[in-house]
């Protein structure tokens, strides 16, 4: 992280470990709410910071005051690891396949004839 600029909640992470953040963010929560949601609000905000204290920001009430762009990041990862957006797991989630190009060229693109294959799987 050296010479990467990181906000005052990703110092204690650092400093204090997942543990004390999460302390450092209930005594927050408690005592000066406006504070912690300038905290929150910080664009130097790391990801794993602010995913790391997804629970407290969502038991805590403060999800919607976020800013637009960690709003999306928690519902990306939502996503990505199919909660809801209360916390539950989906239920009755599909698997689909997904089908690629092949026959690329060094530029990315396809080429003529290029023939299309299973590749991955993913949840739909």
């Amino acid at each position: 992280m050296r010479g990467m600029p990181v906000s005052l909640l990703d110092n204690i992470r650092i400093s204090n470990g997942p543990e004390g953040l999460r302390r450092f963010f209930s005594e927050l929560l408690h005592t000066d709410r406006n504070r912690l949601l300038e905290l929150l609000s910080d664009r130097r905000l790391h990801f794993g910071t602010l995913y790391l204290l997804k629970p407290d920001i969502i038991s805590g009430g403060l999800r919607e005051a976020l800013p637009g762009i960690y709003k999306k990041a928690l519902e990306l990862s939502d996503e990505l690891c199919g909660v809801k957006t209360d916390g539950t797991l989906q239920a009755g989630r599909r698997i689909t396949p997904v089908r690629r190009r092949t026959g690329t060229g060094p530029s990315g693109r396809s080429r003529e004839g290029g023939k299309t294959q299973a590749a991955d799987m993913i949840f739909s």
